[in-house]
C-alpha cells in the first residue's frame, strides 16, 4: 500500500501574486481596482502577511472574460 498522498484534484487552492499575473495578464493594480468594483474575484487573507485568490473564482472569470470576448468578436463580424 502507498503511503504518498497525490493532491486532490477537487481541492481548491489559492494562487498567488505570480500564478494571477501569469494567468490574467494584469498588473497587481489593475486587479485591485477590478476587485474594488466587483469585477475580479476578491483576495483571500490566507495569513497574516498573505493573500490569494482561490483558482476556482479565477477560473470562472476567465471563463467569463473568455465567453465576453467571443459574443463581442461575433457581433464585430456580424456587422461587416
Amino acid at each position: 500500500m502507498s503511503t504518498s498522498k497525490s493532491p486532490d484534484k477537487n481541492l481548491d487552492r489559492f494562487l498567488r501574486e505570480p500564478e494571477i499575473r501569469a494567468l490574467t495578464g494584469l498588473s497587481r493594480t489593475t486587479r485591485w481596482r477590478l476587485a474594488r468594483e466587483g469585477k475580479f474575484p476578491a483576495a483571500v487573507q490566507i495569513t497574516d502577511r498573505v493573500v490569494g485568490v482561490r483558482e476556482s473564482a479565477l477560473r470562472t472569470w476567465l471563463e467569463s472574460r473568455r465567453v465576453k470576448a467571443d459574443a463581442a468578436g461575433a457581433e464585430q463580424a456580424a456587422a461587416r
